[in-house]
């Protein structure tokens, strides 16, 4: 899931100031690419339910160690308990209306049979155990999460791409594939549109 982001909120002085996040213009220019050629994007509820709990407050955190929505909302110093509750509020409403689109669709039941979750976590533990291998994944990963994993099987089981950013899923996109696990996997921070 890739978090999008546009809202208003007030600088210290009370005039209105729009924050928009980092990949707001990436991703939307991909979405919109995608839209065009009549494509619908699917997640995994799982992948959903993560994004709910744990991707708003992880954007949130990424934009505000980046330090621009302070510097927009003339911000010194650490942020208040308040602020941030205010600031999370607009994402979660964000994240809510996307989910109501009519080409977002939320895959309800995919369970992986326990065999190839595990044949694909003996594939990761291969790729750590290469040296030629260890020096693709990114430091501190290496273990994709039962989420991530399930993201890849779905990719394979559909025949439908996984576009990703997290690296340690697609710098193993050919060995993924060789191996049958996945369709395709793309970077993307690499996506054209």
């Amino acid at each position: 899931m890739y978090f999008v982001f546009v809202f208003e909120e007030k600088d210290r002085l009370g005039n209105k100031v729009t924050i928009i996040g980092p990949n707001t213009s990436r991703v939307q220019r991909i979405t919109n690419g995608l839209l065009a050629k009549n494509k619908r994007i699917r997640t995994l509820r799982a992948a959903w339910e993560e994004a709910e709990k744990i991707t708003v407050a992880s954007a949130l955190n990424d934009a505000l160690k980046e330090g621009y929505i302070q510097m927009a909302l003339g911000v010194e110093g650490h942020m208040t308990a308040m602020l941030r509750f205010r600031l999370v509020s607009p994402l979660k409403r964000q994240l809510a209306e996307l989910k109501g689109k009519p080409w977002l669709l939320i895959e309800g039941i995919f369970s992986p049979k326990p065999e190839r979750i595990g044949a694909l976590r003996q594939a990761y533990a291969n790729f750590a155990a290469d040296p030629e291998k260890q020096k693709l994944i990114p430091p501190y990963k290496g273990d994709p999460s039962l989420v991530d994993l399930a993201l890849i099987l779905y990719s394979g089981e559909s025949k439908l791409p996984l576009l990703t950013n997290d690296r340690e899923l697609y710098n193993f996109s050919a060995d993924l594939r060789a191996m049958g696990f996945c369709e395709l996997i793309k970077a993307f921070p690499y996506v054209k549109f």
